[in-house]
């Protein structure tokens, strides 16, 4: 992928959260809707359209 779009790929380490800020910031604000540990079979694709709307138009 990294050839065919010609643009570096880079990987943080395992374990080092401050490295991927963002990631872990939005798995924050995921886990308000869905705490951590809860079964995504039991969870909708409704509900989950309404968390990432909810979540994409935050002020």
């Amino acid at each position: 992928m990294s050839q065919t779009l010609n643009a570096p790929v880079y990987f943080a380490h395992p374990y080092s959260s401050w490295v991927r800020g963002l990631n872990e910031n939005t798995n924050e604000l995921i886990r308000q809707y869905f705490p951590k540990g809860s079964s995504f079979d039991d969870i909708t694709d409704e509900e989950v359209e309404n968390v990432m709307h909810r979540l994409n138009h935050r002020p």
